[in-house]
């Protein structure tokens, strides 16, 4: 079975800043939880040949990245800093997959992916 991944396009995307938002809305007090969605098209020591959104999102003191693409998480005190560890955990999780071939197909899966889309 081959792992079809696609990126999602949150609902909306402002062209004039580059950022995309996802906007939730509760019931009963109309309260909106935002998710901001940056882009990013490098690594520190790789290039990617397409692009990956990294969902930030705030919690309390600190900053949360993930992907909707592979169960990947980057932690910081600024969304900066947040997508420099997402970056860190991309490139550290891709040198730990291509050094073997034991893993869960999830796993493989998700190194067929990344030797895709990483140069």
């Amino acid at each position: 079975m081959e792992l079809c991944i696609t990126n999602s396009i949150p609902e909306f995307f402002f062209p004039e800043t580059g950022m995309l938002i996802d906007q939730i809305q509760t019931n009963n007090d109309e309260e909106t939880v935002q998710s901001n969605f940056e882009p990013i098209d490098t690594l520190f020591n790789k290039k990617l040949k397409e692009t990956i959104y990294v969902k930030i999102e705030e919690d309390k003191n600190n900053y949360i990245a993930s992907l909707d693409i592979m169960p990947i998480f980057g932690y910081g005190k600024t969304p900066k800093a947040t997508i420099d560890s997402i970056k860190r955990q991309l490139e550290s999780c891709y040198k730990e997959l291509n050094e073997s071939n034991e893993f869960s197909d999830d796993w493989l899966n998700f190194k067929r992916y990344l030797q895709k889309i990483i140069e």
